[in-house]
């Protein structure tokens, strides 16, 4: 190929070359176990299909010297050197009674050993002159009728026509981007906008919805999970129930890479920012076998119980924001009631709290005024209580462990609701799925 680029002229070479291009510099390294994913995409090298702008005999010599698979048609300026024309279909043929029964006439087939790779070339006779060239792609080639059917009822239709495993294979595999294109029009996905590189972009969504219709269809079959396996809806269906995910779903949930660049995410202060972030870097699915990146492991976590006390890192953060107040200037305390020299800038209104434990009193007020299990009980908390303010008195350790209880029943209860709604959200969409379906007046068509 390189030789190639350097003596022919670049017109001639500017198909397979990129074919090499794409090879070297995109599949080849899914093949190994060195690359970005950490591990080979490809357990055995693909196999590509390409039209006849690509063809030639350089790149059929690459594919074989690097031993992946290959299907193209051939320009008939392009067929196999050293071999005369004469022994192949080069000529333009009219369609006339003569060239429809020479369709049925067995296929030329050219095999040609390169180090462990085979070169096939298959000629015959079609709507004109037709050759393919194959390299590590097909076992037998010989000829035989495949029978096509058009219309429904009595108005259909059936009829046999030539084929043999060349033309079956690339029609098979080359089809695939006519269908990708007839499905990324039916995705209807476009909006009016005088900047033109939104064009591109709305052609890469349609292109990733017809991918991932393609994955759930693969997924309905229970060849992967067989709790999967289920009757497939609709390529239209599929469209609808992506874009009403699609509308439910806020970038500030971060589940997928890139949320955390939307401007929903940029927007959110820093609390909020913290809170997401936290909740949305915990994996989906992570086994009880999981180690992390310094080794530690389930066995360590347990060992280490009676010392761990939760995930601390925001209140981490309300200590980093510990400001002392300037001269000798002091605040009421928001938790006690009594003078405090520090304030923390974290919170709403940046409170007044004692970082020490006072009076012999085994926590800090820093530490209640942060505790979920006694929100409620503190001076600044007669707001929330419904109690006077002169009325306020330091609440006693019964009356904490009370209020632990308290808490944490709440914690519950709105846990369950959330679940329940986003579990009744979720059999809405179900039902509303079936109804559909089971609709004698649906119309897939529809938008």
């Amino acid at each position: 190929m390189r030789t190639c680029i350097a003596t022919r002229s670049i017109q001639h070479c500017l198909g397979p070359n990129e074919v090499r291009l794409l090879w070297e510099n995109h599949l080849l390294p899914l093949c190994r176990e060195d690359n970005l994913l950490g591990k080979a995409l490809f357990q055995d090298k693909p196999h590509i299909t390409w039209d006849n702008f690509f063809s030639g005999d350089e790149i059929m010599e690459c594919a074989a010297d690097q031993g992946f698979g290959l299907t193209m048609t051939c320009r008939r300026d392009r067929l196999p050197s050293g071999v005369p024309k004469k022994y192949f279909h080069h000529a333009k043929t009219p369609v006339t009674h003569q060239t429809k029964a020479a369709r049925f006439q067995k296929p030329i087939v050219a095999i040609k050993k390169r180090g462990q790779s085979y070169l096939q070339f298959t000629s015959f006779q079609s709507t004109s002159s037709c050759n393919i060239a194959c390299v590590n792609a097909l076992n037998s080639c010989s000829l035989y009728a495949q029978t096509k059917q058009r219309g429904r009822d009595s108005n259909k239709k059936q009829w046999a026509i030539e084929m043999n495993e060349a033309r079956d294979l690339y029609l098979n595999t080359y089809g695939g981007i006519d269908r990708m294109d007839h499905l990324i029009q039916n995705c209807n996905m476009g909006y009016r906008s005088w900047k033109y590189w939104h064009s591109a972009m709305i052609h890469g969504k349609a292109m990733a919805v017809v991918v991932a219709y393609d994955i759930y269809l693969e997924c309905c079959t229970g060849n992967l999970t067989p709790g999967w396996k289920t009757k497939a809806v609709s390529f239209y269906r599929f469209r609808e129930i992506l874009a009403r995910q699609m509308l439910h779903y806020s970038p500030t949930d971060r589940k997928y890479p890139g949320d955390e660049a939307m401007r929903a995410c940029t927007q959110q202060n820093q609390k909020k920012r913290r809170l997401t972030m936290s909740s949305s870097s915990i994996p989906s699915t992570v086994s009880s076998q999981y180690k992390t990146s310094t080794g530690v492991d389930r066995e360590h976590l347990e060992q280490a119980e009676p010392r761990l006390c939760g995930f601390l890192d925001d209140l981490l953060h309300h200590e980093r924001s510990i400001v002392a107040l300037k001269g000798k200037s002091h605040h009421v305390c928001h938790c006690c009631g009594h003078p405090a020299y520090h304030i923390c800038t974290a919170c709403p209104g940046n409170p007044a709290l004692h970082i020490r434990a006072t009076k012999g009193r085994p926590n800090s007020c820093f530490l209640h005024y942060h505790n979920t299990s006694s929100f409620g009980l503190w001076k600044e908390d007669f707001k929330v209580a419904g109690n006077k303010k002169k009325d306020w008195h330091y609440p006693t350790g019964t009356e904490l462990d009370q209020s632990s209880k308290d808490m944490m029943r709440l914690h519950i209860a709105v846990q369950k609701e959330s679940t329940a709604a986003s579990t009744e959200t979720i059999a809405s969409e179900l039902t509303s799925v079936a109804a559909a379906e089971n609709d004698p007046t649906w119309n897939d068509k529809c938008i």
